[in-house]
C-alpha cells in the first residue's frame, strides 16, 4: 500500500512533500528512498522479457503461444522457462 502512496505524492504538484506526506501518513524518508531506489535486476529484466514477448505476440497477430515465444528469446540469447513466458503472457492479457 505505501507503494501506492509513494507514487501519489510523487505525482501530486498541488501539496508540498511534507504536507503530502503527513496527510497519507508516510514517512518524508520513506518516501525519498523510494524515490531513490533503483529497480532490482529482477524487474528490469522482466520489463525486457515482456518487451520482448509483447512486441514478438503482436508481430503474430496474437497467434503464437508460450513454447514458440520462449524459443524466440532463447534465440536472441536470454534464459527463460515456458512456464515464465506463459505466467507473463497472461499477465499481458
Amino acid at each position: 500500500m505505501t507503494h501506492v502512496q509513494f507514487d501519489l505524492i510523487a505525482q501530486t504538484q498541488a501539496l508540498p512533500v511534507t504536507q503530502a506526506c503527513h496527510t497519507l501518513a508516510v514517512s518524508r524518508s520513506g518516501y525519498y528512498r523510494f524515490r531513490r531506489k533503483q529497480p532490482s535486476k529482477r524487474k528490469e529484466r522482466k520489463a525486457l522479457i515482456l518487451c520482448l514477448i509483447r512486441k514478438r505476440f503482436e508481430g503474430t497477430a496474437e497467434v503464437e503461444g508460450a513454447a514458440r515465444l520462449r524459443a524466440d528469446l532463447v534465440r536472441q540469447g536470454l534464459s527463460v522457462s515456458r512456464p515464465t513466458v506463459s505466467g507473463y503472457l497472461k499477465e499481458l492479457g
